[in-house]
């Protein structure tokens, strides 16, 4: 067994690496190869907040793993974003525990942090390369935090950056040391910084939104024909922007249909929960939008329905989904790295293994 930290995951991946696991994961997943129970949380008030417990667990046969992440957050829902912690501000609870599927044995503990960030973004990256025009010229960008910064790197990696991007952030300070890291990857791009999103986004033939926020970040008003939007989570893609698309997806099966499930509700965000709260309580939280429903076409299982994207057509996909197999494979590809590198504190299997039947 062997724990791995958010500086080890750093040491041994990197985004190519990721984008390899995650194309072997999906084309696992669509032969029937690969599975995953989607994400359900439970939810309890906190002290300062709600308390939330989130679980989702995939296997990967080509990598031999199955995996369960759990996640532990107190959660704080303002005006227009959601804030999270675990004990205090600025800490995270975040865990992958990895099981080899040939013989049961304990494979490793994972802090997720820097997982996490790696395989949301080269989901959507993948995902982003199957739906945006080739043509375009010009690249949105909102937000300026760890995950705009690891999407942006991956649509690199994948040949996606155009010769301009518009840079928006609330944060002006985090806009301009982002717009700065751009400069210095991709020197043959024009980065400007924009003010306003509405700026960033019009005439922009893809446009990535990955921020906090808790409202819809893109008006459809802006959109010029053809564009693309790639959303990080469904809080960003409200009703008016989906009712606008030409063709909506999401990457998969995002969490189990809360209506068919008995007691089980759906959140914001589109994640089903069993709750433990009183009406009062429940009361409290914020009001599930349409745009957190799961109605949207799984684009790595069915792929795109055409051979060459229509001329004209507005794309959205929000790249939620399918994180029990992200996670197998990623996990898988970095466990394996370990291996090999002899990365990693080793803890000694007997203290997950027993002799009483369970």
């Amino acid at each position: 067994m062997r724990f791995l930290t958010n500086e080890d995951v750093s040491s041994l991946l990197d985004g190519r690496i990721v984008l390899e696991a995650l194309r072997t994961g999906y084309a696992e997943y669509r032969a029937g190869l690969a599975a995953q129970i989607p994400r359900a949380d439970l939810i309890a008030p906190a002290t300062t907040g709600t308390y939330r417990l989130g679980v989702m667990a995939g296997i990967s046969r080509a990598f031999d793993i199955g995996v369960v992440r759990i996640k532990s957050d107190v959660v704080n829902w303002q005006a227009d974003r959601e804030e999270k912690h675990s004990i205090e501000a600025g800490l995270f609870s975040g865990t992958v525990v990895a099981f080899r599927v040939s013989d049961g044995a304990p494979m490793a503990i994972v802090q997720d942090g820097v997982l996490q960030h790696l395989r949301v973004a080269a989901a959507a990256a993948l995902g982003t390369e199957m739906l945006c025009p080739r043509s375009m010229k010009a690249m949105a960008i909102l937000g300026s935090g760890g995950m705009a910064r690891a999407v942006s790197e991956m649509l690199g990696h994948l040949g996606l950056v155009p010769a301009s991007i518009r840079l928006y952030s609330p944060n002006p300070a985090h806009r301009d040391s982002f717009a700065v890291e751009l400069e210095a990857r991709h020197p043959s791009t024009r980065v400007e910084r924009a003010n306003d999103p509405e700026h960033a986004v019009r005439g922009a033939g893809l446009i990535l939104t990955a921020t906090n926020s808790t409202a819809p970040t893109v008006d459809p008003e802006w959109l010029k024909s053809g564009a693309h939007v790639t959303a990080v989570s469904r809080r960003e893609v409200g009703v008016a922007l989906r009712e606008a698309a030409d063709f909506l997806a999401c990457l998969g099966p995002t969490s189990y249909p809360a209506e068919s499930v008995p007691g089980m509700t759906r959140t914001r965000g589109g994640y089903g929960a069993f709750m433990a709260m009183t009406a009062a309580e429940r009361e409290r939280l914020p009001e599930v939008q349409r745009s957190d429903v799961d109605d949207e076409h799984h684009l790595m299982i069915e792929g795109v329905p055409w051979a060459q994207r229509p001329e004209g057509y507005r794309t959205v996909l929000t790249a939620v989904g399918t994180q029990g197999v992200q996670f197998a494979a990623v996990v898988g590809a970095l466990v394996a790295a370990a291996d090999r590198a002899g990365v990693g504190k080793e803890i000694p299997d007997e203290l997950f293994l027993h002799d009483v039947r369970n």
